[in-house]
């Protein structure tokens, strides 16, 4: 089966029936509660095996008919942070406005008329929490007149969706961004603005004449209440910019220390543990295991070394008094000593090595540093 490169490719899929979308790239496809529309959403297999097809790109949060294949809401595509990119655009972004600590609300319409009745779906639900909310919210504002191609893409925010910044108490539908669903048309924040001010939206703040170069200094200076920017390029490129002490923050409240990520490699290995860590952090989750792995290669190939040279020793006496003369100090002396037994016995080292090593990662993370 070919993946995917267009929505009406996408949308031919599933009008005839498909359904084996696991084929095609890493995305979820979940019907609302009477199956008339679906919704796209990328899962965290995308982040960690970094291929981004098409396919991946556009599912975050795209909602389709069931029936009919037509495209209901089409929301962004999937941006990077800054530091992600490969290709990094040039010039100076054209657009830098604040990054909003919520959660991303799609507009799509419902019903069996034409527009129906406008609702709110998260990226990967018709039916979060934050959605029913947004929906609710909804309410205080009238849409008659919103053009029927219009996505508006909100970040819902109020006191019980905090994730980071500390909104005061403050509930709203910012406006982030408009979107032709049939087109794919991405309105600019002039544009934006505009629809913001017919229908009473808020917008996120801009600033001006900023380069990268810039807002990344910045990014080290902005407090932990300031989660960063958006900016978008001549070309239409979008990129995000965290401050490092939102990050921090971020880091702490999802328990992403390098302690927590050591354990974590050290029961559950290297995939659990990156599918498991939130996107800004997986950086970090590569580097403790390029430690990790290069450290516990190293130590097992040194038990299984000393293994073969006491191999052909009958007692375990033997064994020890030839291993301690190996090793000046008492406390490698024990540890290889047991862990050279184990495989003496037919038992693996490994799980031994692995819990000495995450006890010690602070070690060996200075040692790496240092070296």
């Amino acid at each position: 089966m070919q993946e995917p490169t267009t929505i009406q490719e996408l949308s031919n899929l599933l009008v005839s029936g498909f359904i084996d979308w696991k084929k095609l790239g890493e995305v979820n496809v979940r019907p609302n509660q009477d199956g008339s529309l679906v919704i796209f959403n990328y899962s965290v297999l995308c982040t960690y095996q970094r291929r981004w097809n098409w396919f991946e790109r556009v599912s975050r949060g795209l909602i389709m008919d069931a029936k009919t294949g037509k495209v209901v809401a089409r929301p962004f595509d999937k941006f990077f942070n800054w530091g992600e990119l490969e290709n990094k655009p040039e010039g100076l972004p054209t657009e830098v406005v604040e990054k909003c600590d919520g959660s991303l609300g799609i507009l799509y319409r419902y019903g069996p008329y034409g527009a129906g009745t406008y609702r709110i779906a998260t990226r990967g639900s018709f039916d979060s929490e934050q959605a029913l909310w947004a929906t609710e919210y909804l309410k205080n504002y009238n849409l008659e007149d919103l053009p029927d191609e219009f996505t508006l893409l909100f970040e819902i925010i109020y006191p019980a969706n905090r994730i980071i910044v500390d909104y005061e108490g403050r509930e709203d539908l910012i406006l982030l961004g408009v979107r032709d669903r049939f087109d794919g048309y991405d309105f600019n924040f002039d544009e934006v603005h505009d629809v913001a001010e017919t229908f009473g939206f808020s917008v996120p703040e801009r600033t001006w004449g900023l380069s990268m170069d810039d807002l990344l200094s910045r990014a080290t200076e902005i407090s932990a209440n300031e989660e960063g920017w958006v900016c978008r390029f001549v070309d239409g490129t979008r990129v995000k910019v965290k401050g490092s002490e939102y990050l921090e923050i971020a880091r702490l409240a999802q328990k992403m220390t390098d302690r927590f990520i050591f354990e974590s490699l050290a029961e559950k290995g290297y995939e659990e543990t990156a599918l498991n860590a939130p996107e800004e952090f997986r950086s970090r989750v590569n580097e403790c295991w390029e430690v990790f792995e290069k450290i516990e290669e190293t130590l097992h190939r040194g038990v299984m070394e000393a293994l073969d040279q006491v191999s052909g020793m009958r007692t375990r006496k033997q064994i020890a008094m030839y291993l301690n003369g190996l090793y000046s100090n008492l406390q490698t002396r024990r540890q290889q000593l047991s862990w050279v037994m184990l495989e003496y016995d037919g038992r693996s080292s490994r799980p031994r090595i692995k819990d000495h090593i995450m006890k010690n990662y602070r070690r060996y993370l200075e040692e790496r540093s240092n070296g």
